[in-house]
């Protein structure tokens, strides 16, 4: 059934507002006090602890077999008491992670193997898919010393089959543009490349469209700029790039630097959307911990101290839809023993 014109412009109009709202002064937050921040994530921890209980059937069961209730979670320390689950629990049973009181088809699917080889399903609520966005302007914040803009510059974006429903990226830009009015002065101009497409086949265009911004997986990012620099090709040359899913190189990352070119990167997951940012130092990633608190855990699940290996586990306070907590990414990290240089008054913890 289709809804009037009106009904949909109402509801534009509110996601618009939702956004505006949610986007003021992101770019400062990552660099508030960490008391403030953290006290942000323990509430955010019990206002998802206490629907995960009331509505999403694989915590009900948990908590219950565990003798655990709402009232034992008070702080993101606490979120350790849950058990880890990873891509398998969620293949074998998505459903038991959906709630029951959000309908699926108000918000987003995402589909995703990921550093697993799982194929999974995310489901993603639409307040969660518009406060990622918003979070963008913390990483956004970053580029846009070095393009000199925060909005209506261009960007070429390469993923994997940009027109089908698929990647990831286009579909979120796409749902967005749906669900709310963007005026023109504040886009963002984006074209999109296949990053099944060799790079001396797409580079004409890239040229043409002479983006501020290139990004995209960091071995797409590795193909262009090993392409360039063998060939001697033509390359417009953008004011910055940035990676996610996968590492550059270190010699990408060192020809982009001779180009004249910054590199950032971020931390992304279907499961966990804004994890982390590179800031202008390249020390680590900036998580947000605000939203998706994370820990370094050993084989056993037990925290890692700072400057040791493990694995990453993420938990998702934002996402109503399917809750994911204490989620096994399957990566690999550190904690950095130190906190970043890139303001005095910083003291998040980086990896």
């Amino acid at each position: 059934m289709k809804l009037p014109t009106h009904v949909l412009s109402l509801s534009r109009l509110y996601w618009t507002a939702f956004l505006a709202s949610t986007m003021w002064r992101q770019s400062k937050y990552p660099f508030c006090a960490l008391p403030r921040i953290a006290a942000d994530r323990d509430r955010a921890v019990r206002r998802i602890i206490a629907h995960a209980f009331r509505h999403v059937p694989y915590y009900r069961r948990t908590f219950l077999r565990l003798g655990l209730t709402p009232e034992d979670f008070r702080s993101g320390d606490d979120i350790a008491k849950l058990p880890v689950i990873d891509a398998e629990t969620i293949r074998q049973g998505p459903e038991q992670f959906l709630a029951d009181n959000v309908d699926p088809r108000s918000g987003l699917v995402l589909k995703t193997s990921g550093s697993s080889g799982v194929s999974r399903a995310v489901h993603i609520d639409r307040a969660a898919i518009f406060r990622n966005a918003a979070q963008g302007e913390r990483e956004r914040s970053m580029i846009a010393t070095v393009v000199g803009k925060r909005h209506g510059y261009r960007e070429a974006v390469i993923v994997l089959d940009p027109g089908l429903d698929e990647s990831s990226t286009p579909r979120v830009q796409r749902f967005m543009r749906r669900n709310a009015y963007f005026p023109k002065k504040v886009e963002v101009e984006r074209f999109y490349i296949d990053a099944a497409e060799p790079p001396q086949a797409y580079l004409p265009r890239l040229n043409r469209f002479a983006p501020d911004i290139i990004q995209g997986y960091g071995s797409s990012i590795d193909q262009l700029i090993d392409h360039v620099t063998t060939t001697r090709a033509e390359f417009h040359r953008p004011r910055a790039s940035y990676f996610h899913s996968d590492a550059i190189a270190t010699s990408t990352r060192a020809a982009l630097q001779a180009l004249g070119i910054p590199v950032f990167s971020t931390y992304e997951a279907c499961e966990a959307l804004k994890i982390g940012f590179e800031c202008d130092a390249h020390q680590g990633y900036h998580v947000n911990i605000d939203t998706y608190p994370v820990r370094i855990v050993d084989r056993d699940g037990r925290d890692m101290p700072a400057g040791e290996t493990g694995t990453v586990v993420v938990s998702n306070l934002s996402n109503r839809a399917m809750v994911l907590l204490n989620y096994n990414l399957g990566d690999r990290a550190r904690w950095l023993p130190s906190p970043c240089r890139c303001a005095p008054h910083c003291r998040d913890r980086n990896w």
